[in-house]
């Protein structure tokens, strides 16, 4: 619809996700809290959810972040939260989004180059990078598009690209420049699965297990 309505629905949260303290997020509505993007920003075309965040990407080409440790506070350094929705900045102009996805404490973006920018909690660190601007975790020119899917789950981020689907990469977002050189890689079942099946259709992953979606061409 050329006006979308989002609605956040949250239960409060007092709990430790190691070593990441989330608490006290005190919105609890079983009918949904309406999530105000701003004026002419209303058009959406993607959400995403996290663990405690969530994101949008509008028509007019510009994504929005709202939720826990969305930010990062230039004076402590700490990532702070926002009931709003925030615009992204620092992705390349002139280039389009085509897919954005929430891990659990991250969010990763995809643009038509097939370059890949994200923004929030590190693998490495668990601290915030980023926040109202990103960094980019695969570079143009890696990924086989087009894109069959693009998802973030826990810890990483997942694409399945290429015609038949025979390309899987993951990423996981580390705090340092050299780390993100290095980070993009091919999980070590793709070479197997690919002997039992014509080609990979999604990845699936859970907490401690990963589910793997093939299809024939026969």
């Amino acid at each position: 619809p050329d006006d979308s309505t989002i609605s956040t629905i949250n239960s409060s949260v007092d709990y430790e996700y190691s070593p990441i303290r989330v608490s006290n997020f005190e919105i609890t509505s079983d009918s949904g809290l309406p999530v105000e993007l701003p004026r002419g920003e209303r058009n959406v075309k993607k959400i995403a959810a996290g663990f405690n965040h969530s994101a949008a990407i509008t028509k007019s080409n510009h994504a929005f972040l709202w939720g826990k440790n969305v930010l990062l506070d230039p004076e402590t350094l700490k990532a702070v939260d926002s009931l709003a929705p925030i615009q992204i900045k620092g992705l390349p102009q002139n280039l389009e989004i085509l897919d954005i996805s929430c891990g659990s404490h991250h969010t990763s973006i995809l643009l038509e180059d097939g370059s890949v920018y994200a923004t929030g909690i590190t693998t490495d660190t668990k601290e915030q990078i980023g926040g109202k601007t990103l960094v980019q975790i695969i570079p143009p020119g890696l990924i086989d598009m087009p894109v069959r899917q693009f998802i973030s789950h826990f810890d990483r981020t997942t694409v399945v690209a290429g015609e038949c689907g025979e390309q899987v990469l993951e990423v996981q977002l580390w705090s340092t420049e050299e780390l993100r050189k290095e980070a993009v890689f091919e999980p070590c079942w793709v070479e197997e699965m690919l002997t039992q099946t014509d080609q990979i259709m999604s990845v699936h992953r859970g907490w401690l297990h990963t589910v793997v979606v093939g299809g024939t061409d026969r």
